[in-house]
């Protein structure tokens, strides 16, 4: 700084010339933008080439208790922090995160590096937050800060508790449900199969060609419904886990038949013209599971008759791969 004075013995104007060092203020400035609108129980700067920890306030906040001095070494201090003021079960991970070492390499990664650890105050476990910034691109100097966020922490923790309950009761509730689908699909089958087993017996019977008519499309309406109760059982088997294939060998054709049969009636009623185009012959054999496949194609048929218009067409093509 320059300042132009005159001598009052001589009457000369001479020029005063004196310097002041504005690293500190320039370093608490920079400290200050850095922690607007923010609350830390310590903050502090390492100096990279000389290891020197300076505290901004009272170095005691840095260790929880009576320091005298102004500075330290990092290495020092921060060995001196830990077993301070961290849980002994964190104590030998904090060590590594908390090195500079650990530091720089993660402050080549990202702007800034955080890391918590719980700490036990006053009898009570808090959670503490340790917060690592470059105060500029030379990387000459890294700002550290630490800030208590047990609230948080426990906010945070009652909200994972709620969800975990939330998914726990959804768990037993859908668990329930399969449960109820289960047993109810089982008691329904007893008395459709009764109904099925009639059925059969009366389409022995002489009957006017009337009646045979109702008794098919009985047997169809019959039938349907016991698909749809099979595929309320299997869906509650799906959600419980506890579905399991049967393997055997057999011909494609069974299914064919027992689907076409199934659906012959509904054909019948849309005039729909059905035809077969499977490559190979009917008598293709197969390994899997002959119900699941069944179920597969009288899907694949019903929504086929289903979405087609009357007088329409279905055409199936099957070809074998290997």
């Amino acid at each position: 700084v320059i300042e132009m004075v005159k001598n009052p013995y001589n009457h000369n104007i001479e020029a005063i010339v004196y310097t002041s060092n504005i690293d500190k203020q320039k370093t608490l400035s920079t400290i200050v933008d850095k922690l607007i609108e923010t609350d830390y129980e310590f903050i502090g700067t390492i100096d990279m080439s000389s290891d020197l920890l300076t505290v901004y306030g009272e170095l005691s906040l840095f260790f929880q208790l009576k320091i005298d001095k102004q500075q330290l070494f990092y290495q020092e201090a921060y060995l001196t922090a830990i077993n301070r003021l961290v849980i002994p079960e964190e104590q030998e991970k904090a060590i590594v995160a908390l090195s500079k070492e650990t530091i720089i390499a993660n402050l080549t990664k990202s702007p800034s590096y955080t890391i918590a650890f719980c700490s036990n105050r006053e009898n009570q476990r808090a959670r503490l937050l340790w917060k690592f910034d470059y105060l500029s691109d030379d990387k000459r100097t890294i700002l550290m800060t630490r800030q208590d966020i047990t609230q948080a922490f426990q906010n945070e923790i009652k909200q994972r508790n709620l969800i975990e309950n939330a998914l726990k009761e959804a768990s037993e509730a859908n668990l329930a449900k399969s449960e109820f689908l289960s047993r109810m699909s089982h008691d329904m089958r007893t008395p459709m199969n009764g109904i099925i087993g009639l059925m059969y017996l009366l389409n022995n019977e002489k009957l006017s060609n009337q009646a045979s008519q109702y008794l098919k499309q009985m047997k169809s309406s019959a039938d349907y419904l016991l698909s749809l109760i099979n595929d309320t059982l299997d869906m509650s088997k799906i959600e419980s886990g506890s579905i399991t294939l049967v393997e055997e060998d057999f011909n494609m054709s069974e299914i064919f038949d027992s689907v076409l049969a199934s659906i012959s009636i509904a054909i019948k009623d849309k005039n729909i013209n059905l035809s077969t185009n499977i490559k190979g012959g009917n008598y293709i054999n197969v390994h899997s599971d002959r119900i699941r496949l069944q179920q597969i194609f009288s899907n694949v048929f019903t929504n086929a008759v289903k979405f087609t218009r009357k007088n329409g067409k279905i055409e199936l093509a099957i070809q074998t791969v290997s």
